[in-house]
């Protein structure tokens, strides 16, 4: 039997579990759209919840991952490949099951560099955010070392006079 035939369910089972991840990793796009907008009229709270939200969604696909990485692993032994891309599929197994593999992890591509490109600037905004709370802190703090300062002293102890004369 030929070896592409036997890996066409692979390869269908495959690109069914990279779409799944797709429409997880989309929605981790929308959550990182969401991130940015709460960063930007800095509501914490909204803030906290959509990375708490993503940060189960990463757990999800990270458990994705996982099942699909023994097949990966299988295609590049069974294909002599030396690295998992779609080009050295399609070159190795020119079949429809491969170009709807190759067009899925095109789509990840797309969705992962747009979440990266989000998540930069994201953090970028948050860098700002804290160096703006970090001076503005400074600012609270010199006032207060100033006003302490100025401050009028009570005295230690209270002086008395005494008359020597009684």
């Amino acid at each position: 039997m030929n070896t592409n035939k036997l890996l066409v369910p692979v390869l269908q089972s495959m690109a069914d579990g990279y779409k799944r991840q797709l429409v997880k990793y989309q929605v981790m796009l929308k959550l990182a759209e969401k991130q940015k907008e709460y960063e930007e009229v800095e509501n914490m709270v909204k803030l906290e919840e959509v990375i708490l939200a993503r940060q189960v969604l990463i757990e999800k696909l990270e458990e994705m991952n996982n099942k699909l990485k023994p097949l990966r692993d299988d295609v590049i032994n069974i294909l002599g490949l030396k690295e998992f891309s779609s080009t050295a599929l399609l070159e190795a197994v020119p079949i429809e099951a491969t170009r709807d593999l190759a067009e899925t992890l095109s789509q990840l591509g797309e969705v992962l560099y747009a979440i990266k490109e989000l998540d930069q600037a994201n953090e970028n905004l948050l860098r700002k955010k804290l160096s703006q709370v970090n001076t503005k802190l400074d600012v609270v703090q010199q006032k207060n070392l100033v006003q302490k300062a100025y401050k009028k002293k009570n005295p230690e102890s209270i002086s008395e006079y005494i008359d020597k004369n009684k």
